[in-house]
């Protein structure tokens, strides 16, 4: 499901993720977490994802509609428009870790500064 981790621009992890519908993988970025929270929010060229990470769901946007980000998918859920998926527990600890790996209090490269210091509390 995930896969090619590495650390992005602005100090977060970006990946590859293939869902068994899609012909080929995406490339995803994990938005800073500057506290402590139970949802992480993904975005690729094409999808927003708002991940649960206690229990593995996620809920995306379905492709259609316009740029993706969470007032999107805000009004695809009213329409019952929205895809979900859940992340398995193996998957859910491997990307874990990898968010983990990037936390701090600014992190990122040339220009680009983030907090991510609440990736420090997410495992």
């Amino acid at each position: 499901m995930f896969t090619n981790f590495h650390k992005n621009i602005m100090g977060t992890v970006s990946f590859d993720l293939k869902l068994p519908k899609w012909r080929k993988p995406q490339d995803f970025i994990v938005y800073p977490m500057s506290e402590a929270t139970k949802k992480v929010y993904l975005q690729s060229d094409k999808r927003w994802i708002e991940l649960d990470l206690e229990t593995g769901a996620a809920e995306m946007t379905n492709g259609k509609g316009g740029h993706p980000n969470s007032w999107l998918l805000m009004l695809q859920k009213s329409r019952g428009l929205h895809e979900t998926f859940t992340v398995s527990a193996v998957d859910l600890q491997a990307l874990k870790m990898h968010i983990f790996t990037t936390a701090g209090a600014s992190v990122g490269s040339s220009f680009v500064l983030s907090d991510n210091s609440g990736a420090f509390n997410i495992i």
